[in-house]
Parts: structure tokens; sequence; C-alpha cells
């Protein structure tokens, strides 16, 4: 719940509405892919990935917030992708 409320309160401070309203409309299946990622141990790297953009956001550095959103988003996505490649038996 925290972390799709943190992307939901990004989405809200930098006034992207197409994206608050997109994240808000799929929370679902957000929270289902977060839920898969902590299981499998990841709840601590992914909330370390969210510091920097947190104190990005916090020292208005956009380009910053922008570099740490993409580097955890990357990274959330190959976790996932991870997940999904365990849950198939297919390994990369």
């Amino acid at each position: 719940d925290a972390d799709v409320e943190f992307h939901l309160r990004l989405a809200e401070a930098a006034r992207n509405s197409a994206l608050r309203d997109v994240l808000a409309s799929i929370q679902a299946l957000l929270r289902a892919w977060i839920g898969r990622v902590i299981t499998q141990g990841y709840r601590d790297l992914s909330y370390a990935e969210h510091v920097p953009i947190f104190e990005a956001v916090r020292a208005r550095d956009s380009r910053a917030a922008e570099d740490a959103m993409d580097a955890h988003m990357r990274s959330a996505a190959s976790r996932l992708q991870a997940t999904l490649d365990d849950a198939s038996g297919r390994h990369s």
C-alpha cells in the first residue's frame, strides 16, 4: 500500500494528472505485482530504491529525481520479470 501511495503522491506532486489517474486505476494490479516481488525477498532493495527518489524530490532536484525513478523502474521491471520467469519455470 505504501509503495502505491508513494507513486500516487509523486504523480500528484508533479501535477501529472494523467499518470495519477492511470496509477489510481491500476492499483490492484500494482499491489499484485508489488506483492509478488516482496514475497521473493526484494522488499529491502525496493525500499532502498525509493529513498533517492524521495531525497531528490525533497531537494527539488528534478534531474536526480528523474534519474532515480528511471533506475527504480528498470530495476523493478527486472525483478518482476525474474519472478514471472521463476513462476513459469524459465530462467534467463
